[in-house]
């Protein structure tokens, strides 16, 4: 760097020349961000102050507004009864009766939680009037901490609920007892990871308009609304699910500076709402800044977990079967996108480590602490800690060195799947870990290690293995649905309609009739009570794939005829098969088409996997598994594997054979199934909106179709980004 004189004038302090090497970061150190509270996008803000429990959990026996309402400057104050009119409980991602709303309602369930709004002409005037608001409590014993949540007498924050668990799967992947049987030792231990949280420059900011007309020809609500969201997209549904508006009717801004995340500031979307709230009924925009201690006090936190965790360990310290039993404490509520700290990580749960065999236990359950949500890495640190904790334990109960116990058990061929389903597509594990040794230069600081420890003192070396997921679409979080929902579809006559309601276990059925459903794809909410269906079957369905895309369609004809042209005629089989047995058989082709394209392109992740293996082995009359399988001549182009309820077929899961990629096999099965599926007394074909063109056009077909008859059926999928039921509206 050339120095340069100093502006003040002052020779003896040069200036280095100096650029910066991140574009970004001029304005930022130079005071021109533009962070949300120094924009003012809207005439006429209001600004609001939110009185906030003082206790952890306390049954709210009355709320008076009046001494609030009066004070002058002063346009609105909303109190439980406001918000429990004028909002549904945000939508959650179990069927939990643990109803959220952004303030308590009939309890507060942690300190800090919001009790009321006071709406003013400035933040003085708000904050002033918000100490007038007076509160009845009834303060109740609190909850805190996963095992007090868990004991037999424990408090209960939600009664309806009947317990403190919020979610509670066990998953198994392989001989788990059979490994542990056999093995030459158990190792076991528990670990708790303690809660945490992110600090960011500029805390949570709202401005919301909530305008009964949005002025562009459109009739009904909308929301218009600035927020300093990490990540909005995700929880634009669940925010349009409280307001029981559209997510068309929700626009959400977000400015280019947001000062840091880290994942935090995704829970900012209650106060969207209850901002917008507040603007109904100030009839004006209203603004709303959190001060620090509102934020270390009410924003959010990393999920704290107690997990206990088992090792089959052979006698050559190799690893054979792992169980882990996961309980997270998620605070008061189980707060959408919650419990994705629990599952995110399912797909690594075996690390870097070949472990082939697996058991999971997950638990959320709620206490009297601020509820949780995504913070930098949610998920993987907890996972990690009690793994790593997990190899020390194994190395101590062999006599081996943890390096070494580690470094036997390392993947050592790629692409690799682990039991659950992830797919680690390339590495060198052991290289890697040769490389830290060397970098880390762990014999030096063995020797600094043994000096200081002759001489009385402390000196630990740890070492900790990681594999992390990167991206996602918080799929996952379907895992910890108890219930999937199937819809039976039929031809609407002027009957009471009925829809079938399906448990996994497939064990019970219940009726319920069109004015408790609601319908949409990715979140947008037509009408309650219009119903979609395809009254020509698979034949219709995929007329209206013709009429929509032509080019796709056109490319998928073009491949068929090349197939029949290199391998013979089409062949098309689906029949009902055993599902435990095909499905088994689907998921050894997918390994093999795995290992020899190192391309996964079927679908099916661990969550498929999972979901598939606990409907696969029902035996409900109204349910049985079907294997669809396209031939080409002698030569089997793809399968797959799926569920038929009544007259719908679940089309997920395909495989196809690898030489034949060129022809896209996939695409061929699925026209197969469309075409052929009303000979087999299936009217209702339903296809994810997950992976390729297929997927999404099929989803436009469902759109289109359904505005043109006027009727709907839909179906919500385990990892789908793409549709989604509301079966039951006044449940959340």
């Amino acid at each position: 760097m050339k120095p340069v004189a100093d502006p003040h004038g002052r020779p003896d302090h040069p200036v280095p020349n100096w650029t910066p090497s991140r574009v970004e970061d001029a304005p930022l150190v130079t005071g021109q961000g533009r962070f949300l509270d120094d924009l003012d996008p809207l005439p006429g803000t209001l600004v609001a102050a939110v009185v906030r429990s003082p206790h952890p959990h306390a049954r709210i026996r009355s709320v008076d507004l009046d001494r609030a309402r009066a004070y002058p400057g002063v346009a609105a104050v909303l109190g439980p009864a406001e918000v429990s009119a004028a909002l549904r409980p945000f939508p959650l991602s179990t069927g939990a009766p643990m109803p959220y709303y952004p303030t308590g309602t009939d309890k507060a369930r942690f300190v800090g939680e919001p009790v009321a709004v006071v709406v003013a002409t400035d933040r003085y005037t708000a904050e002033d009037a918000a100490e007038l608001v007076s509160v009845d409590y009834q303060p109740l014993p609190p909850v805190v901490g996963a095992r007090a949540a868990l004991a037999e007498d424990a408090p209960l924050l939600h009664e309806a609920a009947g317990s403190n668990v919020a979610t509670d799967r066990t998953f198994e992947f392989g001989s788990v007892a059979e490994a542990f049987e056999n093995a030459a030792r158990v190792v076991e231990g528990e670990y708790e990871f303690p809660r945490y949280s992110s600090v960011p420059m500029e805390c949570y900011s709202v401005i919301a308009e909530w305008r009964d007309s949005s002025g562009d020809g459109t009739v009904g609500p909308a929301v218009e609304a600035w927020a300093n969201f990490h990540g909005p997209f995700t929880m634009v549904p669940v925010m349009a699910g409280a307001l029981g508006l559209p997510t068309s009717r929700l626009r959400l801004h977000v400015p280019a500076d947001i000062g840091g995340s880290f994942g935090i500031k995704a829970g900012i979307y209650p106060y969207v709402v209850l901002m917008a709230l507040a603007s109904k009924l100030a009839g004006a925009p209203v603004r709303w800044t959190e001060d620090r201690i509102e934020h270390l006090l009410a924003s959010s936190s990393g999920a704290d977990r107690i997990m206990r965790m088992r090792a089959a360990v052979d006698a050559d310290g190799m690893i054979t079967a792992l169980d882990a039993d996961l309980v997270d404490n998620v605070g008061a509520y189980l707060r959408p996108p919650e419990p994705s700290t629990l599952y995110r990580c399912f797909g690594n749960i075996t690390g870097p480590y070949c472990i082939p065999e697996v058991r999971i236990r997950a638990r959320a359950v709620v206490t009297n602490q601020m509820p949780t949500g995504l913070n930098r890495g949610f998920g993987g640190q907890q996972l990690y800690f009690g793994l790593e904790r997990l190899m020390d334990a194994v190395a101590t109960a062999t006599g081996r060195d943890a390096l070494d116990v580690r470094r036997r058990n390392l993947v050592g061929s790629f692409p690799y799947e682990t039991p659950t389903g992830g797919v680690y597509d390339s590495g060198d594990y052991t290289a890697a870990l040769e490389l830290a040794v060397k970098n880390a230069d762990l014999g030096e600081l063995r020797e600094r290690q043994a000096s200081i420890r002759a001489a009385g003192g402390y000196y630990g070396i740890g070492v900790g293995l990681v594999v992390d997921p990167s991206g996602t679409n918080i799929g996952y979080v379907g895992l910890a649905c108890s219930t999937i929902i199937l819809l039976a579809s039929m031809l609407m006559i002027g009957q009471f309609g009925l829809f079938t309601y399906i448990t996994p276990t497939l064990l019970e059925v219940t009726h319920l009739d069109e004015s408790q459903c609601a319908f949409g794809l990715s979140g947008e909410a037509p009408e309650p009570g219009h119903l979609i269906d395809f009254p020509g079957g698979g034949a219709a369905f995929w007329q209206e794939r013709r009429t929509l895309d032509k080019k796709f369609v056109g490319d998928t004809e073009r491949r068929e005829r090349n197939l029949v042209r290199d391998f013979g005629p089409i062949r098309f089989d689906l029949q009902s098969a055993n599902p435990d047995v095909d499905l088994d058989k689907l998921i050894v082709a997918k390994k093999e088409q795995y290992s020899r394209t190192g391309v996964n392109d079927a679908l099916g992740g661990h969550s498929t996997n999972a979901f598939l293996r606990s409907l696969s082995k029902t035996d409900h009359p109204l349910c049985s598994g079907v294997l669809s399988t396209l031939y080409a001549g002698d030569t089997w182009v793809a399968s797959h594997f799926g569920l038929r309820c009544n007259h719908t077929l679940h089309y997920w899961f395909p495989v196809y054979n690898p030489k034949l990629g060129s022809y896209g096999p996939g695409r061929l099965l699925l026209k197969q199934i469309l075409n052929a599926g009303h000979e087999h007394g299936i009217s209702r074909i339903d296809r994810g909106a997950g992976r390729g063109q297929e997927g999404a056009v099929a989803v436009t077909a469902w759109r289109q179709t359904g505005r043109r008859h006027g009727r709907l059926s839909a179906l919500r999928f385990i990892g789908s980004t793409g549709g989604w039921v509301d079966l039951r509206r006044d449940a959340g």
